[in-house]
């Protein structure tokens, strides 16, 4: 990667890190231009601009949030993004990674859509 952004030929990927470190869960993310950092929350694409917040906002009034929780404020976050991005698709993975069970992905889960209120006249 590094020789394809010297040559500003850059990959256009963003990467996401997550695991262990330590006994600890980690997050960490690169992108294309090879800024890197951790932190608790990490969202690429429309998702840094649309739920990074809400999962921020939850995070501060839940800091012990439950496994249950959090799936279920990933399904919500996905379903305002879904609705949000024209170009989005319904369907999505959630990975879980825990120190004893190891790494889990779950899916494909689909956004229960409803597009009633788009036809509803004023």
């Amino acid at each position: 990667m590094y020789q394809r952004r010297s040559k500003f030929d850059p990959f256009w990927n963003n990467i996401v890190v997550a695991g262990n470190q330590d006994g600890k869960p980690f997050l960490g993310t690169v992108d294309k231009l090879g800024t890197a950092y951790t932190d608790k929350i990490i969202c690429t694409g429309y998702g840094a601009h649309i739920a990074t917040p809400l999962l921020r906002d939850y995070l501060e009034k839940h800091p012990n949030m439950t496994q249950g929780e959090a799936k279920a404020l990933v399904e919500r976050c996905m379903e305002v993004l879904f609705y949000r991005d024209a170009r989005s698709f319904n369907k999505f993975l959630i990975g879980t990674i825990d120190v004893d069970d190891g790494v889990k992905i779950e899916g494909p889960l689909q956004v229960k859509d409803n597009w009633n209120i788009a036809h509803k006249r004023a």
